[in-house]
């Protein structure tokens, strides 16, 4: 199944790539707005990760401005481009409709799926997610980013993003100073959404600050280098 799906994703950037290059390329870059430009040098598997994450972004929320109108990236090619077998269609469909939340881990059955209930939402039931990867590692009470997707009367993980324990409250500060509307809305869900994204982007690429190394009675500890030679007797 994932097969078929990776299969959907490599059509859609290679339509999208040959008949709205330069669309695909500016929601690619609008993705990385957030990014700190004197921020750390990423890995080449960081990197792969990042831009992975940017295309199922793009492919879900990418739009751009044709013929006069906003149109989002994934509409051109369920609309213009080639035919796809059924379950490839309803999968790239569903993979998009709904933006990206974020969800506290309530329940965990490891290698099974989990129980996730929206933060931003007290109004909305829990959410039982198929999820055999993540639910081995995520733990109860962990809060993370994710965008759902419903397949055969279940849902998934479409993408997630990971937000560490340190750093939940300040994103949840940076969402009420900016949020403004029922976040049961969908325009003010997408809207949320993107500002999630882009939190978790300046995460990814800040320099991260040194441990701050201290004594038993709190204070500083200065860190050295000693050289010493060694004679051998």
């Amino acid at each position: 199944a994932q097969e078929r799906r990776n299969e959907v994703v490599e059509h859609a950037l290679e339509w999208l790539g040959r008949h709205h290059r330069d669309a695909l390329q500016a929601a690619i870059d609008e993705f990385g707005t957030a990014v700190v430009e004197d921020g750390r040098t990423l890995s080449e598997q960081e990197g792969e990760y990042f831009q992975m994450q940017a295309v199922a972004w793009v492919l879900a929320e990418g739009t751009a401005e044709i013929g006069g109108r906003k149109v989002r990236l994934r509409d051109l090619f369920l609309e213009d481009g080639p035919i796809l077998e059924a379950d490839q269609r309803i999968w790239f469909e569903r993979s998009g409709e709904e933006p990206g939340r974020l969800w506290k881990v309530t329940e965990v059955n490891p290698g099974v799926g989990l129980e996730l209930r929206n933060v931003l939402d007290e109004s909305a039931g829990a959410v039982w997610v198929k999820e055999r990867s993540a639910s081995r590692t995520l733990r109860r009470s962990e809060v993370i980013a994710a965008r759902l997707g419903r397949w055969q009367d279940a849902w998934e993980i479409v993408s997630v993003y990971s937000i560490p324990d340190t750093e939940v409250l300040r994103l949840l500060q940076h969402l009420e100073e900016r949020v403004e509307g029922d976040p049961a809305d969908q325009d003010v869900a997408r809207a949320t959404g993107r500002l999630i994204r882009d939190y978790w982007v300046w995460l990814f690429t800040r320099r991260r600050a040194l441990p701050k190394v201290v004594d038993v009675g709190g204070d500083p500890i200065e860190l050295t280098t000693d050289h010493w030679l060694i004679l051998d007797e």
